[in-house]
């Protein structure tokens, strides 16, 4: 955190009153104003508030509160409500229910959801209004387009806690002694609690004795290094024996804990799918059958993780003799594309086409959410024009994802837009949870139900 943090204790209290009031308040309600409290109720909210205590504890809830936004919020409060809603279940099973108990969990859900962010949005505010003393006061040693970014982002993000207490602008010809004796005075009589020393701007040989310096004063002492343009939000100190050595960005999913755990929740999500949408994948094998001639299903090389090729599966939404090759250039679907049958518009608006893909996904070759597979073609046209384009074949990749949720679906007429969806899948691999792709699935679902006007 930037500063000790005294609030924690009385925000895991206040959390804890407005669930056990979200609990007493669902029950009320459900019993018409007449219950008694029972026994079961007292564990059943000891047990609700012990899951509480102890996922808050592991997911790190209340860890640097100042430097997250209200996304973050709805985020955590919606995680945590869902734990909740499923400890209130089972353990309501546990201790059987009575009376319409099993109604109150439609009142608790959302009432404990809206009373905990409402918390942590007054809370956030409460800090910024009184907590100007306790600002991280911050200090530059030196200035570079890599450290004026970082303090724009601290004017503009005041709830990040943090404050400029002074700059030092560092000559390339600079002197040691001068440098420190400013660098001493600032210390000392700007009440500095952090320093950011840009390794570009000064020598190598100097930032041990300017690290000193900064140690013998009481401050955390930082270093901005060179290679900050190469990192994302997701890269990571590690060590080679000694040698530090940044990785400029870390895979969620290199961890097998999380690739079990993907993979587990790939395997249930296109069963059940395949179980459910067999009647709609038999009215649209009819449909393609009788409307075109040729295959129901188009079967087509593409490559996977690790750049793998694979067979996948769509529904056939163009004519069987169609090609993807104009003179040696893959050739995207296009608005009024002629090669797309009549159905096939239809079921190209509408994701169907891509249902067949659970069968990949159970296969292994897929994941429910990943960047979408490009055939081999556009993949050999796009490396050498689009900037990290091969980084998107680290995980496998997806049915849907997070790059065609947020517009970029369909055709990519310019490399400018090949390059953003190729950023955003690479946002994705890089901030990997089991949580976006829960939204990203039902971002997907609502897609599917009002159409894009880039589908086509």
């Amino acid at each position: 955190m930037n500063y000790k943090d005294y609030s924690y204790p009385f925000r895991l209290a206040a959390d804890f009153i407005l669930v056990a009031l979200s609990f007493m308040v669902a029950l009320v309600l459900t019993h018409r104003f007449g219950i008694d409290i029972r026994k079961r109720d007292v564990l059943h909210l000891l047990l609700l508030l012990y899951g509480f205590y102890h996922y808050s504890t592991k997911w790190g809830y209340y860890s640097d509160f100042m430097q997250q936004h209200l996304g973050h919020d709805l985020i955590e409060a919606g995680r945590m409500v869902i734990v909740l809603t499923i400890m209130f279940i089972v353990v309501g099973i546990m201790i059987e229910y009575g009376g319409n108990d099993r109604l109150a969990i439609f009142i608790f859900s959302p009432l404990a959801f809206l009373l905990l962010l409402i918390r942590r949005y007054i809370f956030r505010k409460f800090h910024l209004i009184f907590g100007q003393a306790k600002r991280t006061r911050v200090l530059f040693v030196g200035n570079s387009e890599d450290s004026r970014y970082v303090m724009e982002k601290m004017r503009l993000m005041p709830w990040l806690g943090y404050t400029i207490g002074d700059v030092i602008d560092v000559d390339k010809d600079y002197d040691l002694n001068e440098l420190n004796t400013q660098l001493g005075n600032s210390l000392r009589d700007k009440l500095i609690n952090r320093v950011f020393i840009v390794e570009a701007r000064v020598r190598r040989k100097d930032l041990d004795d300017i690290v000193t310096l900064c140690q013998s004063y009481t401050v955390q002492t930082f270093v901005l290094p060179q290679a900050v343009k190469y990192a994302t939000n997701r890269y990571a100190l590690q060590f080679f024996h000694e040698i530090p050595l940044i990785s400029v960005a870390v895979n969620p999913l290199d961890a097998y804990v999380n690739q079990l755990l993907k993979r587990v929740f790939d395997i249930a999500i296109s069963s059940l799918a395949l179980i459910f949408l067999i009647p709609v994948f038999l009215i649209l094998i009819v449909l393609i059958k009788a409307t075109s001639k040729g295959p129901a299903l188009f079967i087509q090389k593409r490559w996977g993780i690790n750049n793998v090729p694979f067979d996948t599966y769509k529904f056939r939404s163009m004519v069987a003799t169609s090609s993807d090759l104009k003179e040696g250039k893959y050739q995207q679907a296009t608005r009024n594309d002629p090669r797309i049958t009549s159905i096939g518009a239809f079921i190209r608006k509408t994701n169907l086409d891509e249902l067949p893909q659970f069968i990949n996904v159970l296969f292994g070759d897929m994941s429910v959410v990943g960047p979408r597979p490009h055939p081999g073609p556009l993949n050999e046209e796009s490396i050498g024009v689009v900037d990290r384009y091969l980084q998107r074949h680290l995980v496998k990749p997806g049915i849907t994802g997070w790059a065609q949720v947020n517009g970029y679906r369909g055709e990519t007429k310019t490399t400018k837009l090949m390059q953003k969806r190729v950023d955003l899948d690479i946002w994705y691999i890089e901030n990997w949870s089991i949580w976006l792709d829960i939204r990203i699935i039902i971002l997907t679902a609502w897609s599917m139900l009002k159409g894009q006007e880039t589908a086509y």
